[in-house]
């Protein structure tokens, strides 16, 4: 039992093995220890006596580290071993003799010499534990001179980098000072940069070089669904309210490029902004990022709307000026096409005339189309052509983008050409339509509504003057046949007189030269009666009445001939009116004045 070897001392309680083994044991327990610990040594004690129960006892103590596998380092064991045997010196009542034990003396020299022996090591042991001990102490003095030395030294440096330390400390408060002022400079170039941002009101984005959101000003906010929290969101996660799905990827292709991009784009208001993207730049010029920047042009759009619908109202007055005075109606629709495709900037601009029948148009003037289809190119007048939609809807038709249009079908014409938006009008006329005005655009387009206005203002021009050109075809036409129906009259033998109830005379033939004796200069502007000193069977009021209500009057008239002979006309009255309301009476009169003397003469011989 290791108990019995040990000891509670007085004062605090401890675990230290050295204060709590027996005084007898202590010194050599101490020495094997620091054999153990220091040299790793294992050693076994001399028999040592120790008294216990009041019976004195020998042991060895054995002492050395633990070397197990797995056990922790820094441990020895203390294994204390008693010789079978060996009570030395019990002590009895019995074996006292008047005050003075009763011993062995030779057990007790023998002892004593052990301890002696004993004592003598440990004596040696503890003189070699001083000479190593002051060995080590000699040499610990020398590295503690050494670091003294180098504790000076250092004292020396410590000393140097203070001074070099409070010299910085100095350049530091003076460079403290300078970036103070940096920042008081920096703060308010930072003011100044956003105020100059939001007086001049324009919408910006700066991204990243990985297109995220670094910051916007507050006018990006009207197009922009943006709050404080999207800083560092990617771009093209922002939804917006432009009229553009691929601005995300325009900015992708600035940061690529490095080139800028402005484009004229509308927001879901029908606001317009000009677009523009551009690469970030640091101040050494290195490109860091994207700029999208949104400004607001609605007024210069409304002055240029206001300037664009003065240009077009001016063409339109001078296209109708010439239509009034242009006898060619094929220039004159040319012409209109040229200054339409002027006007509204556009690539092609079609005039298509409806053919007989209804189911095709003809391009018959036109600018921006391929060589030879002016002239030759037919289109379909049904759903398969925007102009055939058109002359249906009975309106304007305006596409933006062809390839999303679901109303009609493109025609080969426009699908040959890349066309992809445009506006189509009818041409009007009196009794249906003349055909269609369109213009068109290889780009998708957004047109305004004065530029629709102006594009049915040219083409009600070209109805009116398409319908005075029929008017004035017509009228040359009727004017020729007349021509040929007077060289005709004219030769009749038969007088042939026009006249007008209010102007006179208006027609004098030859035939009534020759019958009456007046040629035309003298008959033309004279009344008919008056001047031929009509009789009439009956009274003129009355003729004039029958011929109003009917028409015409026939019957018989005596006239006078300028050199006074007296002659029988069978007459004939025509009432004619024209197509301004006016009327004018056609009269034909044969001479029948023979006749008249022969059946007279008849009539006397039958008498007689």
């Amino acid at each position: 039992d290791v108990r019995r070897y040990l000891q509670e001392p007085e004062g605090a309680v401890t675990q230290s093995v050295l204060l709590r083994i027996l005084p007898a044991l202590r010194l050599d327990l101490r020495t094997a220890l620091y054999q153990a610990f220091q040299k790793q040594e294992r050693s076994i004690s001399r028999a040592l006596s120790v008294e216990l129960d009041g019976t004195v006892h020998l042991l060895h103590l054995h002492v050395g580290p633990i070397t197990e596998p797995g056990f922790p380092e820094g441990y020895a064991e203390v294994v204390f071993v008693a010789e079978e045997g060996t009570a030395l010196l019990g002590v009895t009542d019995q074996e006292r003799v008047d005050g003075q034990m009763v011993a062995t003396d030779l057990a007790l020299v023998t002892r004593m010499e052990e301890e002696l022996v004993r004592t003598r090591e440990r004596l040696q042991t503890i003189i070699e534990e001083y000479e190593n001990s002051s060995q080590e102490l000699k040499t610990s003095n020398e590295e503690l001179q050494s670091m003294n030395e180098e504790l000076k030294s250092t004292s020396e440096e410590l000393e140097t980098s203070k001074e070099e330390l409070q010299s910085m400390n100095e350049e530091l408060v003076t460079v403290n000072g300078e970036l103070t002022d940096k920042v008081e400079e920096l703060n308010q170039a930072n003011s100044d940069l956003s105020n100059l941002i939001a007086s001049t009101d324009v919408g910006t984005i700066f991204l990243s070089n990985d297109l995220r959101i670094n910051r916007f000003t507050p006018r990006a906010l009207d197009l922009f669904n943006l709050i404080d929290a999207d800083r560092g969101r990617p771009f093209a996660h922002v939804t917006h309210h432009l009229r553009h799905s691929g601005i995300a990827e325009l900015a992708a292709g600035v940061r690529d490029s490095g080139e800028r991009i402005e484009e004229t784009i509308q927001d879901d208001n029908d606001d317009w902004y000009i677009l523009r993207l551009f690469p970030y730049r640091t101040v050494t010029g290195k490109p860091n990022g994207v700029v999208v920047s949104f400004v607001d042009i609605n007024d210069l759009k409304r002055a240029e709307s206001e300037e664009r619908q003065r240009i077009q109202q001016q063409t339109l007055a001078a296209l109708g000026r010439q239509a009034l005075v242009s006898q060619d109606l094929d220039e004159l629709l040319q012409t209109a096409a040229q200054q339409t495709v002027t006007v509204l900037e556009i690539e092609f601009c079609k005039i298509l005339e409806l053919l007989p029948g209804g189911q095709e148009f003809r391009l018959c003037a036109g600018v921006g189309w391929h060589e030879g289809l002016v002239g030759n190119a037919i289109v379909p007048a049904d759903t398969h052509s925007q102009a055939g939609y058109t002359l249906q809807a009975m309106e304007p038709v305006v596409v933006r983008d062809i390839r999303t249009e679901t109303r009609f079908h493109s025609p080969a014409l426009l699908l040959d050409h890349g066309v992809h938006s445009g506006i189509t009008v009818t041409i009007y006329g009196p009794d249906g339509p003349f055909g269609a005005l369109g213009v068109h655009s290889r780009e998708p387009r957004n047109f305004a509504t004065h530029d629709v206005d102006f594009l049915q203002g040219v083409a009600n021009t070209l109805a009116a003057a398409i319908v005075r050109h029929r008017a004035a075809s017509e009228l040359r036409s009727r004017e020729a046949a007349m021509r040929r129906y007077v060289d005709m009259i004219q030769t009749a033998y038969d007088a042939i007189i026009v006249w007008s109830p209010t102007d006179g005379i208006e027609f004098w033939n030859e035939g009534a030269a020759e019958l009456y004796g007046y040629d035309a200069e003298e008959a033309i502007g004279q009344v008919t009666h008056t001047l031929l000193a009509t009789e009439h069977p009956q009274p003129l009021s009355t003729i004039m009445e029958i011929l109003t209500r009917e028409g015409k009057w026939e019957g018989e008239l005596t006239h006078h001939t300028k050199d006074g002979r007296t002659l029988y006309v069978s007459t004939r009255h025509q009432l004619i009116t024209g197509s301004n309301g006016s009327t004018v009476v056609l009269e034909i009169n044969r001479d029948i004045t023979a006749a008249k003397a022969t059946e007279v003469a008849l009539r006397r011989s039958e008498e007689a």
